[in-house]
């Protein structure tokens, strides 16, 4: 599976999560307003996974950044070795010439 599919899919995830565990908890606070505990606890859940959200929205983000630092510091790196080749070109040139 391509990484950034991948990354979609799990953000997607996450989300869809977080929306069915709102859901629920709306709909037992109507119906079973007295199930403290369960409420309780789906609002721990609800909250752990917004702050995995959070975190996860702030890897990828970091992940995104990295990642364009690297294709162009593999920009630069070519680069740079197409100007070393050249450079190595004309120094084999000169030594020729003054072999001559």
């Amino acid at each position: 599976m391509e990484a950034n599919f991948y990354i979609f899919k799990i953000s997607t995830s996450i989300a869809h999560q977080i929306i069915k565990i709102r859901a629920s908890l709306d709909d037992i606070k109507k119906r079973h307003p007295e199930r403290s505990d369960l409420i309780a606890s789906m609002t721990e859940s609800l909250n752990d996974l917004v702050e995995i959200r959070q975190a996860w929205d702030i890897v990828t983000g970091e992940l995104s950044i990295q990642s364009k630092r690297l294709n162009t510091i593999e920009i630069e790196h070519l680069k740079l070795l197409a100007d070393f080749k050249e450079l190595k070109n004309v120094k084999d040139r000169m030594f020729n010439d003054l072999n001559l």
